[in-house]
């Protein structure tokens, strides 16, 4: 621990930082494109990204391997960290601003 840093994750599935006697939230948005033919994917990835802080965090949940690789390589492009799971045929991008 560094500091007066404790984490606390609560109910609603955010996590708090007390940080020198500061609180930062930090929220996940998810982007369901399921059933969503592209370019579609990819623009409702970019909105969600538009309204993040840099270091905000965004879910993108597709069902085709076409979308996750046409979302996956449009946020790269803007200097986003993207990190893809496969569940139950389909996929989810976590998106790092």
């Amino acid at each position: 621990m560094c500091g007066d840093r404790t984490d606390d994750e609560r109910a609603d599935g955010l996590t708090i930082w007390v940080l020198w006697r500061k609180e930062f939230t930090v929220s996940t948005d998810v982007v369901d494109a399921r059933g969503l033919s592209c370019p579609q994917p990819v623009i409702l990835s970019r909105q969600a990204l538009q309204k993040l802080e840099s270091g905000g965090v965004v879910e993108v949940l597709v069902d085709t391997a076409t979308s996750r690789d046409n979302v996956k390589r449009a946020v790269e492009n803007v200097g986003c960290q993207v990190e893809i799971k496969e569940e139950d045929e389909e996929f989810r991008l976590t998106i790092t601003k």
